[in-house]
């Protein structure tokens, strides 16, 4: 995991952007396993309509059993590479020096700043980055469907006296 980023300065503007990684994080999509166990009566993703169904069917999905069989439990079927690169983060600031001197001001910047931007990744769950809250070198994270973070805006303006 890391991160980088990049400050660019031109006259009275700046702008910073940063954005982070995980590579080769192996994730168990707990919802996924959920939404296509068919054995329950709950509601099933659509991808269980691709379900393995008569001989020479060819589908990754297995057929459905109803309150049996073993479709419910873990499998590498649902263990996914939640690898990712997130745009986490944008700002742009311009200062008005020779205006906030003429207002008797030391400086007057104006700034706005984006979080959260865009995520690339192959993860077919709701958000890759998935907490990771162990020792274990051999831990696998779980993907539980938490709320993906929201891509948020701070527009600020700093006075220097």
């Amino acid at each position: 995991l890391g991160g980088f980023g990049s400050k660019i300065t031109w006259g009275n503007f700046i702008a910073t952007l940063f954005f982070h990684y995980r590579l080769g994080q192996d994730v168990v999509n707990r919802t996924k396993m959920n939404n296509e166990n068919m054995y329950y009566r709950n509601n099933q993703s659509v991808s269980v309509l691709n379900r393995w169904r008569r001989q020479g069917d060819i589908t990754d999905i297995p057929r459905a059993l109803y309150n049996t069989g073993y479709n419910w439990l873990g499998s590498d079927r649902f263990v996914e590479n939640a690898s990712f690169v997130r745009f986490k983060s944008a700002s742009i600031s311009y200062s008005f020096r020779d205006f906030a001197r003429k207002i008797r001001l030391k400086d007057l910047k104006l700034h706005f700043m984006v979080y959260n931007l865009y995520t690339w990744t192959r993860y077919t769950g709701v958000d890759p980055e998935v907490p990771m809250f162990s020792n274990d070198p051999f831990f696998i994270g779980e993907d539980k469907a938490d709320t993906p973070p929201p891509m948020s805006y701070i527009f600020s303006v700093n006075v220097k006296f």
